[in-house]
């Protein structure tokens, strides 16, 4: 049952990643021209790059932090909702 839930579970975060991925992608081609004028007005790929790496890298190290936190939240709901024991469960994480 365990398996199962691990095979729900990643094909949940499977099609989670491949709706990310799609976001960025439509957002990076509808951003395709402010790139085009900006490099026609003398940007590198550099600092292109950078601009880019500027705008992802601070909302990255925002949702960093809670994942932890709510995978621990989480093993604790399902611990004391469940009828069947979770095999080391009671471990503690540090």
């Amino acid at each position: 049952m365990l398996w199962m839930l691990f095979g729900a579970v990643g094909f949940v975060l499977l099609i989670v990643c491949a709706n990310v991925a799609s976001l960025i992608l439509a957002r990076s081609s509808s951003r395709l021209r402010e790139f085009a004028v900006r490099a026609s007005l003398g940007a590198t790929r550099g600092r292109l790059f950078r601009q880019l790496q500027a705008e992802s890298i601070p909302l990255a190290a925002l949702w960093r932090n809670p994942g932890p936190v709510l995978g621990k939240w989480s093993l604790g709901a399902i611990a004391s909702i469940t009828a069947f024991d979770l095999p080391r469960a009671g471990e503690k994480f540090v």
